[in-house]
């Protein structure tokens, strides 16, 4: 029901413009108040949140992507939007999830493509090369042992540790096979799932659901693209492909078929962005003038 409500929405009369604000300072307020309360939790890596850890690493990359879209896109250079990323990578360390981090590296490739300026290749090309020299030497150090981000990174990228992912994605596989048209169950016997929807969709529901999740993530492909390559024109509202882009990932990765409500959500409202129509008018900001979003 809240993918059909997302969809029912009328894009182009939404107040992109005021949403991107909300959610600036939502997250500015929630962070900070996460923040303060860091040290007193003793180490929960969900900080004070009650959502799985992976999550609360996301809640942080979705603060970062505001702040990276709103300065690269929107050119709005305010220190606000400087506080936005940093108070959001502060949960995405403390978590120590890899799929926030996995997520924002795509994100910013796309970022990357999109602004095709070579100052940014270059600062990026040097970051991620620093990046990697940096973590190997913690690695083999030792250094960062004792600390929890760098430990499950380093374990991912110099030991190919998934933390058991390639176990659920062979036995979600053998559960398909078995049962191709239809799918055999939903969750494993243990109460796990293969943590990757496409083979959850294969699992759960067979060649039937996947062919029915094919046509709904074919609208929600040709939005994203649509979004992309028209994004000047979106403005704010361009921020929506992006948060769908993230936790895309976060479903690849970690999530499953009825639980991924963050990609569900996103991709309907990317779905709805699509049917935008950019060759009459531009999005409208629904302010007090009744005038559509740009210069006045």
């Amino acid at each position: 029901m809240p993918v059909i409500a997302l969809l029912s929405l009328d894009y182009q009369k939404v107040d992109f413009k005021q949403f991107c604000k909300i959610v600036l300072w939502f997250f500015l307020i929630i962070l900070t108040i996460n923040v303060l309360f860091i040290k007193k939790l003793g180490g929960n890596r969900s900080g004070i949140f009650r959502s799985y850890y992976i999550l609360t690493g996301h809640y942080g990359l979705s603060s970062v992507l505001v702040g990276l879209f709103s300065y690269l896109f929107l050119k709005k250079k305010q220190k606000i939007y400087l506080l936005a990323i940093i108070l959001g990578a502060i949960p995405m360390f403390f978590s120590a999830a890899r799929s926030p981090v996995l997520a924002l590296f795509v994100v910013f490739l796309v970022f990357l493509i999109l602004k095709n300026e070579k100052k940014y290749w270059a600062y990026s090309l040097i970051t991620v090369i620093l990046s990697i020299i940096l973590l190997f030497v913690i690695y083999k150090s030792g250094l960062g042992d004792n600390i929890v981000f760098f430990k499950r990174i380093n374990e991912a990228i110099f030991e190919r540790d998934a933390s058991g992912r390639s176990y659920y994605l062979n036995k979600g596989i053998d559960i398909f096979i078995n049962n191709p048209w239809l799918g055999g169950r939903v969750l494993f016997e243990d109460g796990m799932y293969p943590h990757n929807l496409f083979v959850d969709v294969l699992m759960s529901t067979g060649l039937v659901g996947m062919i029915l999740f094919i046509i709904y993530f074919k609208f929600v492909a040709q939005s994203f693209i649509k979004v992309l390559k028209n994004n000047k024109k979106y403005k704010e509202g361009g921020i929506l492909a992006f948060f769908f882009l993230q936790y895309f990932i976060l479903a690849q990765t970690s999530g499953n078929i009825y639980s991924s409500f963050e990609f569900w959500y996103f991709g309907a409202a990317v779905i709805g962005l699509g049917y935008i129509n950019l060759t009459n008018e531009e999005i409208k900001s629904s302010d007090s003038r009744g005038y559509t979003a740009g210069d006045h």
